[in-house]
């Protein structure tokens, strides 16, 4: 919300149509962040008629900032889904069975429990909210990692999990979506609800699906969390 600072940016040329990462353009982030001030120096070019007015409404209005975000995240999940699918075209899987959707993928004794629903009876709760359990068979995992360091080892870009971890992998990227879409659909929901309740959970309907590895010095200056 800085005026000065816009001020000397755009005397200096910085473009008004530029975007960053998740496809927002200054004036977005203006809008969704209620700076209407800012919204106003910042429209984009072809809308410099739009009145302060308008633009305070825009600013301040929840209906149209949720429309607006809605737009944008649009548009970043379509770019994300052509870069996978690019992704997944020059890659050569290792574990092909790994990237359908299975049963197998599960410890039996968890699978057990979610389908009699008697997960709250499984888990052990060490603290408030935080629930211990077996889950994964061990082939299952063993064959993710070695499924990941392949594709590390493949040249292909290697999207990091987030700004903090500089070793791990968004799975997505690996052509995993579909697979976890299922994993989402026929676990997480399930035991979600099982541990939660329904009333507490809602819907599940997206997941940003990453691996992280910690070793001893790697990511060294990672902050507690």
């Amino acid at each position: 919300g800085r005026k000065e600072c816009v001020d000397a940016l755009l005397k200096y040329g910085a473009s008004l149509e530029l975007e960053d990462f998740d496809g927002n353009t200054a004036y977005n982030i203006a809008v969704l962040g209620d700076h209407g001030d800012m919204a106003e120096l910042l429209l984009p070019p072809g809308q410099e008629n739009v009145t302060l007015s308008r633009i305070e409404l825009q600013s301040k209005s929840k209906e149209n900032n949720a429309a607006c975000y809605k737009r944008i995240m649009a548009k970043q999940h379509q770019r994300e889904r052509d870069r996978e699918r690019s992704l997944v075209t020059q890659y050569s899987r290792l574990h092909e069975n790994l990237f359908t959707f299975s049963e197998e993928f599960f410890d039996p004794i968890f699978l057990e429990a979610l389908k009699k629903g008697t997960l709250s009876e499984l888990a052990s709760s060490p603290l408030e909210g935080v629930f211990v359990f077996p889950m994964l068979s061990s082939k299952f995992c063993n064959e993710l990692i070695q499924e990941i360091e392949h594709y590390e080892h493949s040249g292909l870009p290697l999207r990091r999990p987030n700004s903090m971890n500089k070793y791990g992998a968004v799975l997505t990227d690996l052509g995993f979506r579909t697979m976890f879409d299922g994993f989402l659909r026929n676990i997480v929901q399930p035991l979600a609800e099982g541990l939660l309740g329904t009333d507490a959970v809602g819907a599940l309907r997206s997941h940003h699906t990453f691996a992280v590895k910690y070793k001893v010095g790697e990511d060294r200056f990672l902050d507690t969390h």
